[in-house]
């Protein structure tokens, strides 16, 4: 969530995808299943968003869910044209990784260094990554095409997770509330010791905003329609 990176956000998921598309159409491939986000979904705080939420720019529009939308019209713009494809809307991904520059990673190790002083009341969709690719093999195996499902276990606030964590790890949880008055100030703070040391931004306007959101999702669609279990989130 760095507006900087968009050039490369655009190249990546959009060009990218419509590469895919492309040689998936010439190419004759059977199915294609195109990996989206929640991002790319859109919707407001404090209403259950669907597979049928109508997209919107709005003030908690980001950048990369823009161009994680742009991608999905692309595998749509392929569908079209023929193509058998269909789209997942994972949330958060949670679960086991060995790279030390992914973003869970990051927060394990500053939850458990107790690096992380402050934590959000803002409301998510988690999933665990073994449940996106059981989704994703199931649906590959189906007749289902030309559809997308929403990819969430639990929606819970980052608060109750930084918790879960660090219980987990057996240290004391972040005890202060970021809020948009002092978030702002932390983002100000990041940005100018990213123009000093030339580091990634480690929080940026758009993470905090949707670190401050209650962003609720349902996952009925994919429950229903393959009798579908999710992985308890503890």
């Amino acid at each position: 969530y760095d507006e900087s990176y968009y050039d490369a956000m655009y190249k990546t998921n959009i060009e990218g995808t419509a590469n895919v598309v492309n040689v998936a159409l010439t190419k004759n491939v059977k199915k294609l299943l195109h990996v989206s986000s929640i991002a790319a979904i859109g919707g407001k705080p404090n209403e259950l968003i669907t597979e049928e939420t109508k997209w919107e720019k709005n003030q908690w529009t980001t950048h990369y869910g823009i161009t994680k939308m742009l991608a999905e019209r692309e595998v749509y713009r392929g569908i079209a044209e023929g193509l058998n494809a269909v789209i997942v809307n994972p949330g958060i991904i949670i679960g086991v990784g060995n790279d030390e520059h992914k973003s869970l990673i990051q927060l394990f190790k500053r939850i458990a260094t107790q690096k992380m002083p402050f934590y959000t009341n803002g409301t998510n969709g988690f999933i665990d990554v073994e449940d996106v690719a059981k989704a994703s093999i199931l649906l590959m195996n189906s007749e289902v095409a030309t559809e997308r499902f929403i990819l969430v276990n639990e929606n819970i606030s980052f608060k109750d997770y930084f918790e879960k964590i660090a219980k987990i790890l057996n240290v004391k949880p972040p005890k202060r509330a970021l809020n948009k008055t002092n978030g702002n100030l932390f983002v100000f703070a990041d940005w100018l010791l990213s123009k000093i040391t030339k580091k990634k931004r480690g929080l940026t306007s758009e993470n905090l905003k949707i670190s401050l959101g209650n962003f609720t999702y349902s996952n009925q669609k994919i429950k229903k329609q393959f009798n579908f279990n999710f992985i308890d989130f503890d």
